[in-house]
């Protein structure tokens, strides 16, 4: 019996022994050639090499695997894999005595489709197909870079951006012939009147904007601004997405610029952003100068006339700022709402006046800037679309001017002690701006192809500040400005043939200040209104 039983035993196992020698398994992995990424649920089919008979077929896991267990044994298999959009790939193969594995990196199909028709504009088309002259410029190949924005508006037609010295220096916008205030810089349809210097063109970094619109001429009521040779309007980037952008570059005169900016929106719609740039330089490039301050010894000096080439010794400049943006996106109540905060600071040191013929050595300004932020959009379906936004900032910026040094200094980086302090003035002036902007806008669409919109800007300005040397009445009252635009306006595009728009604006501005019309000591609250 128990022999019986242990031919049994040694018959079952040599089943099972020949079974497992005679089965066959291929698996495999299915993945992008560029990206390395799996691709799901790609077609993968198995025939035999000599006379093409079908042996099985299915499709990839979401981790792009595919297992077959052949039930036969087959010296050469024939495997195809297709997948829409990717070129199909066939291989043959000579199975492994127990298990193969096989690897397929698939290339994209670029004559998958032989035409693709889109309908509907970008909203750069649009804004190009608007009746106003005006240009503009995107971004989006520009983002990994350092170029301020004003490096990019400088190379659009009709624009000139002047800077009056190196990094940190003003920029004059000259556009059509048109300069200073007569040419108004927004962002996202709000007014930058009231950001420091920090948040200057020449300081922006080009990351920031997705696009950067320029009007010449008649300015749309969607920019509410008393712009009377035209407007610049740099437009953010509001897409949702998971990003992080970090450039940082090195140049002349020990210059530094770093730009980060990061965001992610997560499937619940909560979003995040932050963006964060610096600038720093010496600024010690060359000049030619005609003539310079000589110190004498004896306390004396004299002027010299003779062409020299000197470096730059006291320009240097540095500001940071900081952007956080927190919200919600894609909610029943709102397509976007956004609480932000902005933060930043600058170090300025005046090496000369408007003329090279006053030089300093250590006068500087400095400036901070506390910007809470808030961003509301909504699109209604009421008739063909009703579209609702909000947009406004309020700056808490403090500023500090210093001129106490008791010497003088030329060209040469020279310094003569004198009895008095202050290079040109003797002062220790700090002040306060507090500066808001907020921009409402409704638009109707009544009907296809037209549309009609509300538009109404607010910009308040407050500043007051006194000299810690001197005294003035008009130190303990602060000048304040208020000024409101309001625009109504109707859009008709026939069939993208032509288009035509109609608008009216009404502008209100008051003005507070603590003054003496005379020059003397009468000094009184003045204010003034004016509507038109």
């Amino acid at each position: 019996m128990n022999q019986v039983k242990m031919v049994l035993i040694f018959a079952i196992l040599l089943f099972l022994s020949c079974v497992n020698v005679s089965a066959q398994v291929i698996k495999g992995r299915v993945t992008d050639s560029t990206t390395n990424e799996a691709l799901s649920y790609a077609a993968v089919e198995i025939r035999s090499f000599e006379d093409d008979v079908y042996i099985g077929g299915s499709s990839t896991n979401e981790k792009g695997e595919f297992e077959f267990h052949l039930k036969g044994r087959y010296p050469k298999i024939r495997i195809t894999v297709s997948f829409l959009g990717y070129k199909t790939i066939q291989k043959v193969y000579a199975p492994a005595t127990e298990y193969s594995y096989l690897k397929f990196e698939m290339q994209e199909d670029s004559q998958t489709l032989n035409e693709v028709v889109v309908k509907g504009l970008s909203p750069a088309e649009k804004v190009q197909r608007l009746a106003y002259n005006v240009s503009l410029v995107e971004t989006a190949k520009l983002k990994s870079t350092t170029m301020d924005l004003s490096n990019v508006i400088d190379k659009i037609s009709g624009v000139k951006i002047r800077s009056t010295g190196g990094v940190g220096s003003e920029a004059n916008v000259t556009l059509n012939g048109f300069s200073g205030r007569h040419v108004k810089i927004f962002i996202d349809g709000v007014p930058m009147d009231g950001m420091s210097s920090a948040f200057g063109l020449n300081n922006i970094p080009v990351g920031l904007a997705k696009r950067v619109e320029v009007y010449k001429g008649v300015v749309p009521i969607e920019l509410g601004g008393d712009a009377l040779g035209g407007a610049i309007n740099i437009v953010t980037d509001n897409s949702r997405c998971t990003r992080v952008n970090a450039s940082y570059s090195f140049g002349s005169f020990n210059t530094h610029k770093t730009n980060v900016y990061a965001e992610h929106t997560t499937k619940k719609g909560f979003y995040v952003s932050l963006n964060a740039y610096q600038n720093y330089s010496d600024n010690d490039y060359k000049v030619n100068i005609d003539s310079y301050t000589k110190f004498n010894e004896d306390g004396s000096n004299q002027e010299v006339k003779e062409n020299l080439t000197v470096r730059r010794f006291h320009a240097k400049y540095h500001n940071e700022v900081a952007i956080l943006k927190i919200g919600i996106v894609d909610k029943t109540f709102a397509d976007r709402l956004l609480l932000g905060f902005m933060g930043g600071y600058e170090y300025k040191q005046t090496q000369n006046a408007s003329t090279m013929d006053w030089v300093y050595g250590a006068r500087y300004t400095t400036a901070n800037t506390l910007m809470p932020q808030l961003t509301y959009e909504k699109r209604f379906k009421v008739l063909k679309g009703l579209h609702v936004s909000l947009n406004g900032n309020y700056n808490f910026g403090k500023s500090y001017s210093a001129d106490t040094a008791s010497c003088n200094y030329n060209w040469l980086g020279q310094s003569q002690p004198k009895g008095v302090p202050g290079e040109l003035s003797y002062m220790k002036y700090r002040y306060r701006d507090h500066n808001g902007a907020a921009n409402f806008r409704m638009a109707l669409f009544p009907a296809d192809g037209q549309s009609v919109s509300l538009s109404s800007t607010l910009t308040t300005f407050s500043r007051s500040g006194k000299d810690e040397t001197a005294y003035k009445p008009t130190y303990e009252h602060p000048s304040q400005s208020m000024k409101i635009v309001t625009g109504l306006s109707y859009k008709y595009d026939y069939k993208g043939k032509w288009n035509t728009s109609a608008f009216v604006k009404h502008y209100m501005n008051h003005l507070e200040a603590y003054l003496d019309p005379e020059g003397g000591i009468n000094y009184q609250d003045f204010s003034n209104t004016t509507s038109y």
